[in-house]
């Protein structure tokens, strides 16, 4: 088992990078070469002194690790000084590594390279940071037991990409900044896998939309998503500030497009202090069977909305749910079967709304406890045109603007409504 610190503090250039390869300072074709003669069991530390923590431009480099791991160890790289050879009482955070991206794009036809594509298996990364590039990291196989720490990406358009399935993951303490599309992005089905600490600020539609995490399969399995901050753009808002041009002349979106975390399907989700603001689509938007807990957020169209039959929502909250473009606010959706909201609440402080609460035809729900409050003119319920037959809501202890419901509502067909 190899451990190998590579110290990336160079003034000069990769022509002049030379000497012994454990000690003396590297380029990045010199570290790429290093870290790939490592294998199973091997951690590359990747590394400088504090006082050439300075950002290292790559421009239009891409790096490839064919280095892998088996069922022997992980291969591990980590970036940053901490614990470093050179000094381990260094606490800095690593330097900033940087693509070709332009900084401030919109409506750029470029979107830049990629920074570094891992091409095997069983994988722990950790530290890195990176700025202006398509995607950070990109994971080309299918991935047993990765563990992702403690990274930050800023206008990159992908911040990580999964092109394979995950199963029994770990990620933690990730940020992203300015992300343009998906922060974290999983093309195959996840299992088994726990998501937490995530924050990505700041999002924007300049690539149509933005998205915090996507999941895009249909066979996702018992995974954990928790402690997440989701943040758009409030000046991309019909009314609040006038729209900005893009650099071609065109304008923005009037609103950030894109839901805060997108669940194409699967079953045993479970979604806790996931909060999010300053997204016109959904907050939420599930289409796995999932438990929802004190989660939500402010200044949406569609809220929370869960397909997911049997799906059950604890202390969410939805504010500021308003109509944007066509599309009127309402601040959850229950188009699954068999729901239930369990002392949730709602405030809409525009009349902008369709109602306060969506169902599907044919479905049954129980609403217990909670505080709505919502203009008197506007419905509490209404049916979707999605599903066949009428739509049954048991209302417990529910308050609606100040007064308690105890009583069983049907909708009989789409359009429906029932205020109260």
């Amino acid at each position: 088992m190899a451990r190998d610190f590579i110290n990336i503090a160079i003034d000069k250039g990769e022509e002049d990078a030379n000497g012994d390869w454990w000690d003396q300072p590297f380029g990045w074709s010199e570290w790429l070469n290093a870290a790939n003669s490592r294998g199973a069991g091997d951690t590359v530390h990747l590394g400088c002194d504090a006082q050439f923590l300075v950002d290292r431009y790559t421009f239009s480099k891409e790096f490839e690790i064919t280095a892998s791991g088996d069922e022997t160890g992980y291969f591990a790289l980590k970036a940053g000084n901490i614990g470093s050879r050179i000094d381990t009482t260094l606490s800095e955070e690593s330097w900033w590594a940087v693509g070709d991206r332009p900084e401030y794009f919109r409506r750029t036809g470029y979107k830049g390279v990629k920074y570094i594509t891992f091409t095997g298996n069983k994988y722990i990364v950790e530290g890195v940071r990176a700025r202006n590039y398509e995607t950070a990291l990109t994971f080309t196989q299918n991935q047993t037991s990765p563990k992702l720490y403690n990274m930050q990406f800023r206008s990159c358009r992908f911040g990580i990409d999964f092109k394979g399935s995950v199963d029994d993951g770990e990620f933690t303490g990730l940020a992203g900044k300015n992300i343009t599309s998906t922060l974290l992005a999983f093309r195959g089905a996840v299992t088994n896998t726990r998501i937490s600490d995530i924050s990505s600020l700041n999002n924007n539609c300049e690539d149509g939309e933005s998205i915090g995490m996507r999941f895009w399969s249909q066979n996702n399995h018992n995974v954990t998503i928790s402690d997440v901050n989701i943040g758009g753009q409030r000046d991309h808002y019909v009314g609040l500030i006038p729209k900005n041009p893009f650099h071609d002349g065109s304008e923005y979106a009037p609103y950030t497009q894109g839901e805060a975390l997108a669940i194409e399907g699967g079953t045993d989700f479970v979604i806790e202090r996931f909060c999010v603001w300053d997204t016109t689509d959904r907050l939420i938007d599930c289409k796995a069977s999932a438990i929802i807990r004190h989660s939500g957020g402010y200044f949406s169209k569609r809220g929370i909305t869960v397909w997911g039959d049997n799906s059950r929502l604890e202390y969410c909250f939805v504010g500021g749910a308003q109509q944007t473009g066509n599309t009127s606010g309402t601040a959850y959706l229950l188009l699954g079967a068999n729901c239930v909201m369990h002392y949730c609440t709602a405030r809409f402080d525009l009349r902008a709304t369709s109602a306060c609460i969506q169902v599907s035809r044919g479905s049954i729900h129980k609403i217990e406890g909670g505080e709505y409050l919502l203009p008197e003119t506007k419905p509490f319920l209404i049916a979707a045109s999605v599903g066949n037959g009428a739509a049954t809501v048991e209302l417990v202890d529910v308050v609606i603007n100040g007064q308690v419901y105890n009583e069983t509502v049907t909708l009989a067909s789409s359009g429906d409504t029932w205020t109260a």
